[in-house]
């Protein structure tokens, strides 16, 4: 008990002795700090394009180091190509609206945009080895 009460008058002591003797002029410090970040969040902020593509679980490398992810309860393989079955090209795996680009069983109709470990992708290809839970994306 009579340590408690000292730690408590040591701490009093030193803070007075510091400067911080009136919390009134701690407050008047803190409105003026308040003031100035105010002023900085009124700059107009020049607004950045969206990217289609959306968050990314992982990155192409960590993707080719893996080989195999999986992700929302789906098996993600990778692989390379240059033209699809729909006709898309590749434009460093993206498609020309910038999605990624998928390879998805039948099931799957062409266009349809689908959540990936990369982001964001559309369908624009079939496989052979593509089951229910498979897919394919192009790196």
């Amino acid at each position: 008990m009579k340590l408690k009460k000292f730690i408590m008058i040591f701490t009093v002591v030193i803070g007075i002795n510091l400067g911080f003797s009136s919390f009134s002029n701690l407050a008047l410090d803190t409105e003026a700090k308040t003031t100035k970040t105010t002023k900085k969040t009124t700059k107009k902020v020049k607004k950045s394009k969206k990217s289609v593509r959306g968050k990314a679980a992982v990155t192409k490398a960590q993707f080719r180091f893996r080989g195999v992810i999986k992700f929302h309860h789906r098996k993600w393989t990778y692989y390379t190509g240059t033209r699809f079955a729909d006709g898309t090209r590749n434009h460093g795996g993206y498609d020309k609206d910038g999605y990624v680009i998928v390879s998805a069983p039948s099931y799957i109709k062409f266009g349809t945009k689908i959540m990936t470990p990369l982001g964001w992708g559309k369908v624009h290809d079939r496989g052979t080895a593509m089951t229910k839970y498979h897919f394919d994306v192009v790196i």
